[in-house]
Parts: structure tokens; C-alpha cells; sequence
């Protein structure tokens, strides 16, 4: 009970400045990790967070990982390089790495903002280890927070979002596709993601709701609104 009041008064500061919204995700990463050990081996292993955004999620893995590399659009200043953390500048559809190169994948809250999605999954796959396993998680976007800035109007579509989102924001933008600059917000469901998951050859190992007691994910059609943020924990098979 305590690390949900904890997550409920971390998420509600998180944009206060960027250091909350680092903590907020450092908090996420820390949790996340602590039920992802008993699946994955962290020890002498290479993962690649990718989208690591403002670095909370990086600076966790670091803690667990031998070597952390970090790939973003754009890195922010506050996230440093170290020992073990090695910062890139790079695109997600278009790797820098070798085949068949990272121990581990870490994706949260990304796939949600490549507009080629099925690309960013295969390079993903392509550059993973045989029997090696990827973290791919967002929020759909049919639930109450899965239109970002524009929720809750989001549900009402794309030009109705934006207007009203002006409205009662200030938010001014022209479409959602450009909505963050060089990376947009394309409207990512958890039925479509598990498409695009199976023919980028991936096993879906499990589905889970982050943080949920109770799987919202896995219910057929009300998941898609009831799901705050999904959970792909993907497996790559060995040749």
C-alpha cells in the first residue's frame, strides 16, 4: 500500500520541474525492475533503454546493469554519461547496433510516439539476442491518460482534442502528429501493438496492466479504456 501512495503523490508532482518528473520515473523503473527479476538475468548484461527521454528510467537500470546504452531523439542535459551509461543520439527505427547485439530492451512510453511503429518493433528484435527479451510498454490510447497532453479530450478526436485543447490548455498546436516537435502522438491501441509484435517474430510472453492488481489488458475491448498503461514482456526466440 505504501508504494501506491507513493506512485499516486510522485505522479501528481511530476511536472513541477524535471527533476520530479526524473524521480517519477525513477520510481517506475525501480518497481518495474524489482518484478522483472525473477525473469530476466541482470548480471554482466547490455541493455538498451530506448527512448530514454529524461534519464529516470536509465539511471535505475544503471544500478542493475553492466552496461546501460541510452538512445533518444534528443538527450537531455540533466542525464550524464558514466562508467556504465553510454548516451545516443539515434532514431528507433533505425538502430545502431549490430544483429543480434543487446542482452535486454527496455521501451517505455515511446512506441506511442514513432509513427512507423512496425519498424522501431523489428529493429528492436533485430538487434536483441536469440532467446533474449524486451520491456515495450505505453498507455493506450483510448484510456483516460492515453492522450497525453490532450487528454481527456482526446477521446473526442483529433480536431475537437486540439481545439479544446487551446481552449482550456493553452495548448497550440496543429495536429497531433507534430504535437512534440520532431516526434508526434499516434493513437496506439494494445490489440494493435500485439500485432505488430507477433509479425516482427516476438513471442508475447505476457500482457500486464502496470502496477494493476487486477489486468485490465487482458479483457477483450474494455481493456483498451480501463488499461492506464500496458506491459509487453516479448521474447526472442533462438534460431
Amino acid at each position: 500500500m505504501k508504494r501506491y501512495l507513493n506512485f499516486i503523490n510522485k505522479a501528481r508532482n511530476r511536472f513541477n520541474s524535471s527533476d520530479e518528473y526524473v524521480e517519477f520515473q525513477r520510481f517506475q523503473a525501480e518497481w518495474i525492475l524489482d518484478e522483472l527479476v525473477n525473469k530476466i538475468d541482470f548480471s554482466d548484461r547490455m541493455v538498451l533503454d530506448l527512448g530514454s527521454g529524461s534519464g529516470g528510467y536509465t539511471i535505475e537500470l544503471a544500478k542493475r546493469f553492466k552496461i546501460v546504452y541510452a538512445l533518444d531523439l534528443n538527450i537531455p542535459r540533466q542525464l550524464k554519461a558514466d562508467e556504465n551509461i553510454f548516451l545516443i543520439k539515434g532514431d528507433a527505427t533505425n538502430l545502431p547496433f549490430k544483429n543480434n547485439s543487446i542482452d535486454f530492451i527496455f521501451c517505455s512510453s515511446l512506441i506511442e510516439h514513432i509513427q512507423n511503429q512496425q519498424k522501431a518493433i523489428s529493429e528492436a528484435h533485430r538487434v536483441l539476442k536469440n532467446n533474449s527479451f524486451c520491456y515495450l510498454s505505453f498507455p493506450p490510447f483510448y484510456s483516460p491518460v492515453g492522450g497525453h497532453q490532450f487528454k481527456p479530450f482526446h477521446l473526442l478526436g483529433e480536431n475537437t482534442a486540439i481545439i479544446l485543447s487551446k481552449l482550456f490548455k493553452g495548448i497550440e498546436v496543429r495536429d497531433f502528429e507534430t504535437s512534440f516537435g520532431n516526434w508526434g502522438l499516434f493513437p496506439t491501441t494494445v490489440d494493435y501493438i500485439k500485432k505488430l509484435v507477433k509479425k516482427s517474430n516476438f513471442i508475447i510472453v505476457n500482457i500486464h496492466t502496470r502496477f494493476s492488481p487486477i489486468n485490465f489488458a487482458k479483457i477483450p475491448f474494455l481493456g483498451e479504456f480501463l488499461t492506464w498503461h500496458v506491459e509487453f514482456f516479448l521474447h526472442k526466440r533462438g534460431d
